[in-house]
């Protein structure tokens, strides 16, 4: 019935979740039609609770999300019966607010302003929100906001943003030159790794982003990957994942303790990725995995046979093997 109204109020491009959870799958799905979604769910508390949940995934999949907000615990059906069509469309749909004010405004119902303490943890949760914000312009304008309301200075403010980017990677250098100095450094090591360790690390990369994904490389690849810290990331995740956490890279980190792995979670992290990656472009990292581990197995044992024709005074037997194992080592470097 709201999308029944709401396109009576002349808004006709709109869809309906009919009561259910938003799925990744639904979210990319818009993703391939627009680039905005506005969330126009009711404003009672389940409504808060379900466009919270709804933006994070069309962000995670590129969508820029706002949030049309509607008075008085109404949905869009009543209020476009009380209010008319004109009013809905002006202050419901066209004044919709960015995702960060409406997170600002859902994230108070959880603090007591009144209370020190919780002003700052509060004024904490912004600041790791705006951290992961790319437009400078966004970031700066909700500084000036909180600088404002809360009596900090903008550089205090702004010095903590800086400090979350770092922390999650995803700080860059203003001065051009560093950043293609940098792109160009980065994509020589990968182009220097082997095929099988760059397929580890791109797994590993939308591992990060997508719960679907790791679930489907748990059941298909389980810890099977040749690199000793991709082993140990991927078990982490499964846990992370398994103990009911969101894919938040960094509460990901903050749950790691060796630093080490956390230096390669962030680089990792920022490796670039596909918006729409298909299950076909999963399944070719997996089978270059599993074909690098075979033959690492295959290699093993051909070694245990020719160590064991040698001790039988067979050197045209072990000669055989080693050309076996020469022809598959040589096989990584054609792939690889």
């Amino acid at each position: 019935m709201d999308v029944i109204a709401a396109y009576q109020a002349g808004v006709k491009n709109s869809v309906a979740t009919l009561g259910t959870a938003l799925s990744q799958n639904q979210a990319k799905l818009l993703k391939r039609y627009v680039d905005t979604v506005i969330l126009c769910y009711d404003a009672d508390d389940a409504g808060l609770e379900a466009t919270y949940k709804s933006a994070n995934l069309l962000r995670q999949v590129g969508c820029h999300v706002k949030v049309a907000n509607l008075k008085d615990d109404m949905d869009p059906d009543n209020f476009i019966s009380e209010y008319g069509a004109r009013v809905f469309e002006n202050e419901v749909i066209k004044a919709s607010d960015t995702f960060m004010s409406f997170y600002m405004r859902y994230l108070k119902k959880d603090y007591n302003l009144s209370l020190e303490g919780d002003r700052i943890n509060y004024i904490e949760e912004v600041l790791k929100q705006l951290a992961v914000i790319e437009s400078s312009i966004e970031r700066e304008y909700y500084i000036k906001e909180l600088s404002n309301e809360y009596n900090i200075s903008v550089d205090t403010l702004t010095d903590e943003i800086y400090a979350h980017r770092q922390k999650l990677g995803i700080h860059k250098d203003k001065r051009e030159k560093n950043r293609y100095t940098n792109r160009k450094a980065n994509t020589d090591t990968e182009k220097l790794l082997p095929a099988f360790h760059n397929a580890e690390r791109q797994l590993i990369s939308y591992m990060l982003q997508d719960t679907h994904i790791t679930d489907k490389v748990q059941k298909e690849l389980g810890a099977a990957f040749n690199i000793d810290e991709h082993k140990i990331i991927a078990t982490h995740l499964y846990a992370f994942y398994e103990e009911g956490h969101p894919a938040d890279v960094s509460l990901f980190i903050e749950n790691l303790t060796d630093e080490s792995i956390k230096d390669l979670v962030i680089e990792i992290a920022m490796t670039p990725m596909l918006k729409d990656i298909s299950d076909k472009e999963i399944n070719d990292y997996i089978t270059i995995i599993r074909a690098q581990t075979n033959d690492i197995v295959s290699i093993k044992s051909l070694q245990e046979h020719q160590k064991l024709a040698e001790q039988q005074n067979d050197p045209l037997k072990a000669a055989e093997i080693l050309q076996q194992i020469i022809d598959i080592q040589k096989q990584w470097k054609h792939t690889n």
